[in-house]
């Protein structure tokens, strides 16, 4: 089992989504909800479940057929004590927003 030696923000939107979903996400929803690139995501999940943090399985039947099976993540009752811990030491910060930027020069009458 690997130890996760450094917190990014990647790892920090992960570990939030899982945290306040409660039950299993497949990948590409995580992904989503993280708003980070599925590769991204999934670089993460992996070193979550390395480090014992985090399980998967397979789900069990297709629900749409020709689509692949999804895998779903959860946090281990471990990881989601250690998820309180990372998130709390690391309070989010807000993104700053390009777009009321440029409203506000449109108001203004600037381009």
């Amino acid at each position: 089992m690997k130890s996760i030696q450094r917190i990014t923000k990647p790892t920090l939107a992960v570990l939030r989504v899982l945290a306040e979903a409660g039950h299993g996400m497949h990948g590409f929803d995580v992904a989503r909800h993280a708003e980070l690139a599925a590769g991204s995501a999934y670089n993460v999940l992996n070193r979550l479940q390395e480090a014992g943090h985090a399980t998967s399985s397979w789900e069990g039947r297709n629900p749409v057929e020709g689509r692949p099976p999804r895998r779903f993540y959860e946090l281990t009752p471990q990881g989601r004590m250690w998820a309180e811990e990372v998130l709390a030491a690391h309070p989010v910060t807000p993104r700053r927003r390009l777009l009321p930027r440029l409203e506000m020069h449109r108001v203004r009458g600037l381009r």
